[in-house]
């Protein structure tokens, strides 16, 4: 939870700046899991990106802890990734 507080605390930082000097920005987030269904599978990863016309950019990483025993081998295989 804490992750997800600085998370949205950080874009809501960026979108504020970006319209105080009147640019565009444009955000971009992405999640990998390890299977389809979000209750019964863990979310094994996390981006976000926000970007600004003029090069400016900002991203975040985070990786939390699986919270289901279930898992399709396959969707690891392709994130490269391992649960044991």
């Amino acid at each position: 939870m804490r992750e997800e507080k600085t998370v949205l605390l950080l874009i809501d930082e960026l979108v504020c700046n970006s319209i105080k000097r009147k640019t565009m920005s444009y955000g971009m987030v992405d999640i990998e899991a390890d299977g389809p269904i979000s209750g019964d599978y863990s979310m094994m990863c996390f981006a976000a990106l926000l970007v600004e016309i003029g090069g400016f950019f900002c991203s975040f990483y985070g990786k939390p802890t699986p919270i289901s025993e279930k898992w399709i081998l396959d969707a690891l295989a392709c994130l490269f990734f391992a649960r044991r």
